[in-house]
């Protein structure tokens, strides 16, 4: 995987904020946080949940969501 990164010619990127930006972007589109731990193969959801950054408008979309918040 470092080879595949350095191919890219980025620089300053880990694996380690790859597999962050890999679980928050899947998060983000929807998919289930329990699918995101099985594809990192983490035995717990909430080491997957510390991977994840929650993006405050998302949160605010949420609970505009909730029928009192109309």
């Amino acid at each position: 995987m470092r080879a595949l990164v350095k191919r890219t010619g980025v620089r300053g990127v880990s694996l380690h904020q790859l597999r962050h930006r890999f679980a928050t972007r899947l998060v983000g589109d929807g998919v289930q946080l329990f699918v995101v731990q099985e594809l990192m193969r983490h035995s717990s959801a909430a080491t997957t949940k510390g991977y994840v950054r929650v993006d405050p408008a998302q949160m605010a979309d949420a609970v505009a969501r909730l029928p009192w918040a109309a």
